[in-house]
């Protein structure tokens, strides 16, 4: 149910929706008074008439209990499932009371028409467990078939502590309810938690649209190219440091990448790639690799 929360106690609560400010006005005035916000929620439709939020009380929350469907579909028109139902959608609230009922009452100066919330499920509903839908998204039958998943997952790392409080709480939930539903096997959805530093403006302050420091990686792309640009990103600094961009950064890593494709080209028109110095090479420094990324498995496990 589309929520908002209120001025009593923070608290979140269900909505419903009418038509005009002179209504909410009234509404001001009765039972809602002390839930509504501060500043009123609405929005425009097409026709540019504003409808305006109230909350659906506590003791007439039995009025937006959800009714069974046939199909959980999108609308036509691209909103949930039960915008399709207009016997739910529609119905009245009495502006001095609170109450919702489908049929009003005799008074028509406190009841209203209005129509109840259709987007009955916050975003977290769907991001919460993409990682699992990235594995079969094919699939049209089942969110995703437990053994493919199985196969890729647990993610092996969750980078960014700024989600730490929020996303990654929401899908450890869901992922644990489904492993409790044997949908899959890990407890956990991710292996370990990675704290991710920010890029910051060349000036060392927080890039900000606002003050009109945001950098667009399209610009930066069709400049220096994506894989330049990833790998002045990947090598900008410690992971888990906050760093300035450097605008010549990129045009350094654009030199490097041409080099090493046109080594790659050489290599590519010889033999000399097979020969078992060029093997050791590669064996030399793939343990390179190996040895500077290993500092990442040590960190920041998530609890079991």
């Amino acid at each position: 149910m589309g929520i908002f929360k209120t001025t009593l106690l923070g608290r979140a609560i269900p909505i419903v929706w009418i038509k005009g400010k002179d209504s909410y006005s009234i509404a001001k005035k009765g039972a809602m008074k002390s839930w509504l916000p501060e500043n009123p929620i609405f929005y425009l439709d097409s026709s540019g008439i504003q409808f305006y939020a109230l909350p659906v009380l506590p003791e007439y929350l039995d009025s937006v209990s959800l009714p069974k469907i046939e199909s959980y579909k999108n609308s036509q028109n691209g909103e949930g499932p039960l915008a399709d139902m207009p016997e739910w959608v529609n119905t009245f609230i009495n502006l001095e009371t609170g109450e919702v009922s489908n049929t009003g009452g005799n008074d028509s100066s406190k009841w209203i028409a209005a129509k109840r919330e259709t987007n009955t499920m916050p975003q977290w509903a769907g991001s919460s467990w993409y990682y699992l839908r990235y594995t079969d998204s094919q699939n049209t039958e089942i969110p995703f078939s437990k053994d493919i998943a199985d196969s890729w997952c647990p993610v092996n790392v969750y980078a960014g502590a700024d989600h730490a409080t929020a996303h990654l709480i929401y899908a450890r939930f869901w992922h644990k309810v489904m492993y409790d539903a044997k949908m899959v096997s890990s407890i956990e959805p991710f292996d370990r938690l990675e704290f991710l530093g920010y890029i910051l403006a060349s000036d060392g302050t927080k890039i900000s649209k606002r003050k009109g420091g945001d950098l667009r990686p399209d610009d930066i792309i069709a400049k220096v190219g994506a894989d330049a640009f990833r790998l002045y990103e990947m090598f900008i600094g410690p992971f888990e440091k906050a760093i300035p961009w450097k605008e010549d950064g990129p045009v350094g890593t654009k030199r490097f990448v041409e080099r090493v494709w046109k080594i790659g080209n050489r290599l590519s028109e010889s033999d000399s790639v097979t020969t078992p110095n060029s093997k050791n090479l590669c064996t030399k420094q793939l343990k390179k690799l190996a040895k500077i990324l290993k500092p990442l498995s040590s960190t920041q496990q998530l609890h079991k």
